[in-house]
């Protein structure tokens, strides 16, 4: 559906609608109805599409990608929503010729905050992409499965679009699969897929590029002084 195209005072039937709408990518009714009840497939900035639902991610084009170049096989099986402790990881790759030759791999679309009722006249937060949030959500979970996978000499792979990984700015980013944890980036514009690469980070620079946009504890205590903050009671 297209969203400039509905009249504002048609909002409810619009979402009534959308709740039926079979999603293009998967065939089955939508499961990633938002907070206002309608189904994101991708929105665009700078020009660019942008994930919000991993349904567009390629998938047979990223596991052959990944079973070539980090496993090294063609012959492959694919688990989803595997348990790891207290986590999930999205798949799990294993050779079907040696159980013990596995990867993990973890697919990361883009989230969203606001409410689309702002497109119809609704005076709510503007819907966007949160760029900040999905950073925090990805970079936590893959120091832990990273960690997880370097223990049993593994590697986990990070599936995302050209554009995010920019966003996040890895410390030492390495062209090669040299490092412990591997990215897969992708394009993504006009509803199609191009131009894979791969890239790779170390454990350590995973956890420095964790930190927040070079947040620095001197500056923020001065402005919290000068701003004079409530104190906290004891």
């Amino acid at each position: 559906m297209n969203i400039d195209s509905i009249p504002k005072k048609d909002f409810d039937s619009f979402c009534e609608a959308s709740k039926n709408t079979v999603c293009p990518f998967t065939n089955k009714k939508c499961f990633k109805l938002s907070r206002a009840k309608i189904g994101i497939c991708a929105l665009e900035h700078n020009n660019m599409k942008q994930i919000i639902c991993p349904s567009l991610f390629p998938r047979k084009d990223i596991f052959d990608s990944i079973a070539n170049d980090v496993i090294r096989t063609k012959n492959y099986t694919v688990f989803s929503e595997v348990k790891l402790g207290d986590n999930y990881l999205d798949f799990l790759m294993v050779d079907n010729n040696d159980k013990n030759n596995f990867c993990g791999i973890e697919f990361q679309a883009l989230d969203t905050s606001g409410n689309y009722r702002w497109l119809f006249g609704e005076k709510v937060k503007p819907f966007c992409i949160n760029w900040k949030t999905t950073k925090k959500t990805i970079m936590s979970q893959l120091i832990t499965k990273t960690n997880m996978f370097l223990k049993e000499k593994r590697k986990l792979v990070l599936v995302v679009q050209k554009t995010f990984l920019d966003y996040i700015h890895f410390q030492n980013l390495k062209n090669s699969l040299d490092g412990e944890t591997i990215i897969l980036a992708f394009d993504y514009n006009n509803n199609a897929t191009s131009n894979y690469r791969f890239f790779s980070v170390n454990f350590a620079d995973l956890i420095t590029s964790f930190s927040d946009d070079q947040v620095c504890l001197n500056d923020i205590i001065d402005k919290t002084i000068k701003d004079n903050r409530k104190i906290a009671n004891i």
